[in-house]
């Protein structure tokens, strides 16, 4: 009988000790938005830019859209209307 203990006994310890709880996933930074404006300019023939003024440093970033998304070639010919959804801006 106390073979038989021992021969479940330590499947079971080596079992249970193999289990443990899953470490909870690390939180990321919350995003502090910059307080500035956005300024759409349309521009002519396909020269389309989108500025943004920074409110707390004065500074004026020129061409914002082709800094954010370097892989495109421009916004397009005529951005005449944007707007925030969310955390999106849509042109």
């Amino acid at each position: 009988m106390k073979k038989s203990f021992i021969k479940w006994l330590l499947p079971t310890v080596i079992v249970l000790s193999a289990c443990s709880k899953d470490d909870a996933p690390p939180t990321p930074p919350a995003v502090q938005p910059a307080k500035g404006l956005y300024i759409l300019s349309e521009g002519t023939l396909n020269d389309s830019k989108l500025g943004f003024y920074d409110l707390t440093t004065s500074t004026i970033t020129g061409d914002f859209f082709l800094q954010q998304n370097p892989t495109q070639t421009g916004i397009g010919q005529y951005a005449n209307d944007m707007i925030i959804y969310g955390s999106k801006l849509y042109i």
